[in-house]
């Protein structure tokens, strides 16, 4: 090496020797606390367990579910309180407010139970309450008694009476799938 710098060539050496803080370990951060271990020149990355593999789907499917229960809940206080009488004149401005209320209720709530993670599950919820607002007279069709009972008789009725089994509602028009 240098024969000017006789610290610099130590230095070499001690690295070109092995051992920690050479070559073999990686060190990360301000404080290096986090530790990576190199073998033969590359970084090994750590071990991921199964359950953080999985967390990920399932926190999504999670937020999925959560968006379609926030517009349920929301549909059901929007019945509780106003009779369901339309808000603002017509049925698709009452659908438009239950969609912003639920999207309300999804980030506020998402904010308790995903916590760090809430801004990249909002998507899902988002999908759950859409989803929820075109769909959810199929599942009146399907459970006329559950909702007969977080509504009422004639609700329920009348859903069955002004939609079709297997459609979604999308504004005014019902689309069949």
């Amino acid at each position: 090496m240098s024969v000017h710098n006789p610290d610099f060539a130590a230095r070499l050496d001690r690295i070109a020797a092995g051992g920690k803080n050479t070559r073999n370990t990686l060190f990360v951060g301000i404080d290096e606390a986090y530790v990576l271990p190199v073998k033969n020149g590359k970084i090994q990355k750590p071990r991921v367990s199964m359950i953080e593999v999985l967390a990920q789907p399932l926190a999504g499917v999670a937020a999925l579910f959560m968006g379609m229960v926030a517009m349920i809940v929301i549909k059901v206080l929007h019945f509780q309180i106003f009779a369901n009488a339309p808000v603002w004149g017509s049925a698709l401005n009452a659908m438009a407010l239950d969609i912003m209320l639920a999207l309300l209720l999804c980030v506020v709530s998402g904010r308790l139970v995903f916590r760090d993670h809430a801004a990249t599950l909002r998507s899902w919820q988002v999908l759950g309450v859409f989803f929820a607002a075109a769909g959810l007279h199929n599942l009146v069709h399907l459970l006329p008694g559950a909702f007969a009972v977080l509504f009422s008789e004639n609700w329920v009725r009348t859903v069955l009476i002004t939609t079709d089994i297997r459609t979604l509602i999308i504004g005014t028009i019902s689309v069949p799938f």
